[in-house]
């Protein structure tokens, strides 16, 4: 018989760490955690501010420019999406509720995530250290003297080559540590469960996620609105590619609330597993590229919808499975007292 899941997480016996099998010993996710804070640390001292107070909480040098100011609110909200996402995919890789998010999901997103704030302090640290070495020699604008652009450029190269890029790095590297941990919890309980003769398998998500099957019920309400939505913008939008988008998302919409109604009767699982993913992942690139391209309506309320769809669906298929399992004991329970 599979060891419940709460057994599995809160004792020492049943540790999903690798050295649960030689030493019994229960394991520490302290990375998600850690990468949650950092994240939230540098939301509530530098972009929240900007939006609130007008300025950061952390140093930042006078801009000379005539009439300069600070980033844009639309520009912060679309930072601060991404930085409460970082948080919350830390956090979903060690917390028992990240399980309504397929974990391939949640690990894709980790590790991009890390290779991308790597990537961006090594690139942003290295051109803050050769204008530091070599000089910034790129003529003021108009109206600014060449010493306060100096000054300006200096001051905002040692901020970001001693406060600013850290962050990045720190975030990066918590980032893959929490994927590489969330990696190495799963390995080994797919050995522990080997090693007691049971089939290993995916805990499944709180029992508050999925009781009653809410989640199928709620895939309902979800595709009408998501398809009125869309079929508006299909009416409205004078773009082809724009209409040819929505049209699919309709499709995916209607299919979701469909599978998500057969799925409860033992049909098309398959199919909910590819549709359940399809949005999910959809729903990120979607999100993605509205907050590259600035516009609000696509990264804060079109693409999350398309992912809650998803998340939505992975629920419903959970539950029958916890169902059936349910069942399935009972039966086993019934046989072994008629023996």
């Amino acid at each position: 018989m599979v060891t419940p899941f709460r057994a599995q997480h809160d004792t020492p016996a049943a540790s999903t760490e690798p050295e649960i099998l030689t030493t019994g010993r229960t394991p520490r996710l302290w990375a998600g955690y850690l990468a949650a804070g950092w994240a939230g640390a540098y939301l509530l001292s530098a972009h929240l501010p900007i939006v609130i107070l007008g300025r950061p909480l952390l140093p930042w040098p006078e801009d000379p420019r005539p009439g300069s100011q600070m980033p844009s609110n639309l520009t912060e909200a679309a930072v601060i999406m991404m930085l409460v996402g970082a948080a919350g995919v830390s956090l979903a890789l060690v917390r028992p509720w990240g399980r309504a998010v397929p974990r391939w999901l949640l690990l894709g997103i980790a590790w991009t995530g890390s290779g991308v704030a790597v990537a961006h302090w090594a690139i942003w640290s290295a051109q803050a250290a050769m204008r530091l070495i070599n000089g910034f020699n790129t003529p003021p604008p108009n109206g600014v003297t060449l010493e306060a652009w100096q000054t300006y450029a200096h001051r905002l190269d040692v901020l970001n080559l001693t406060l600013y890029e850290p962050w990045f790095l720190g975030m990066g590297i918590l980032l893959g540590l929490t994927a590489w941990q969330n990696h190495r919890r799963s390995r080994a309980l797919r050995r522990l469960a080997e090693q007691r003769g049971d089939q290993p398998s995916t805990p499944p998500p709180p029992a508050w996620m999925i009781k009653n099957g809410w989640p199928a019920i709620a895939l309902l309400p979800w595709a009408v609105a998501a398809v009125g939505v869309q079929l508006y913008w299909v009416i409205t939008v004078d773009r082809s590619w724009a209409r040819i988008f929505c049209l699919v998302g309709i499709a995916l919409s209607l299919g979701a609330a469909l599978s998500g109604q057969l799925v409860q009767h033992d049909h098309a699982q398959r199919l909910s597993r590819v549709l359940g993913g399809t949005l999910v992942l959809g729903g990120l690139t979607v999100t993605l590229f509205g907050i590259m391209s600035f516009a609000p309506w696509i990264f804060a309320v079109y693409g999350p919808g398309l992912m809650a769809g998803g998340l939505l669906l992975e629920l419903a298929q959970a539950h029958r499975l916890a169902q059936s399992q349910r069942l399935q004991a009972q039966r086993v329970a019934r046989y072994s007292e008629g023996c």
